[in-house]
Formats: structure tokens, C-alpha cells, sequence
């Protein structure tokens, strides 16, 4: 990963032809112990710090997504037990949560419609 955001930052950031990488003088990025040392231009390390920010920002949204995608499974497995049970209501309660984290999901959004049309079809049967 560390090489991967030297080359990305060595790319991107301020004129490429200055780091030492390519050949230049006056921007060099070294590891340490883990961390990279950047000698570089201050404006250079204001461009690293908004590249670094991004780069968090979508790691925390590819978390919150991959975290959501997992317990909306777990909660689509629950439901579809509770339906086979014959747990209706309590499956579509369930569902709902599912749908609470993302409204559009397709498996969610097709299993309450089943749950739903199975409930409409039993209170018809009565």
C-alpha cells in the first residue's frame, strides 16, 4: 500500500519532474519505519494532505457499504426463515430494516413484495 500512494502522490502531486523518483531535486518521498517521509515544497504537502483525505474518505465509504451489504444479508436471511415459519409480519418487520440501510436493495425489496403478496393472498383465503 505505501508504494502504491508513493507512486500515486510522485504522479500527482505538484510537478512531476521535481521528485526525486524522476529525476528531479526538490521533492523526495522515503519510508521509515512504516510512514513515508515526504521533503517536499509546502504546497506539495497541502496537495498530499487532500489526496490522503480523499483516499480516507472512500476507504470509510467502502467499509459503510461492505458493513451495510453484510447485515442487510443477515437480515434477508432472518426474514426468509420468519416467512417460511410463517412468520409474516415478523418477516416484513424485518425486511423493513433490511430496507432501512438501503431502500433500492433488490433482494429486499423483492422478498417483501413476495412477503407482501403472500399476506394479501392468506387474509383473502379467510
Amino acid at each position: 500500500m505505501r508504494e502504491f500512494l508513493a507512486t500515486v502522490i510522485q504522479d500527482t502531486v505538484g510537478d512531476q519532474a521535481e521528485w526525486l523518483a524522476y529525476g528531479g531535486e526538490h521533492a523526495s518521498l522515503n519510508e521509515l519505519n512504516g510512514n513515508l517521509i515526504v521533503r517536499a515544497p509546502h504546497d506539495y504537502h497541502r496537495e498530499i494532505d487532500a489526496l490522503l483525505g480523499r483516499f480516507r474518505e472512500l476507504m470509510i465509504d467502502r467499509l459503510a457499504r461492505s458493513l451495510s451489504e453484510s447485515a442487510i444479508k443477515e437480515l434477508l436471511e432472518k426474514a426468509d426463515r420468519l416467512r417460511f415459519d410463517g412468520d409474516y409480519a415478523g418477516a416484513l418487520k424485518v425486511v423493513d430494516r433490511a430496507m432501512s440501510l438501503n431502500r433500492e436493495h433488490p433482494g429486499a425489496v423483492a422478498l417483501r413484495k413476495v412477503i407482501v403478496e403472500t399476506m394479501r393472498n392468506k387474509a383473502r383465503d379467510q
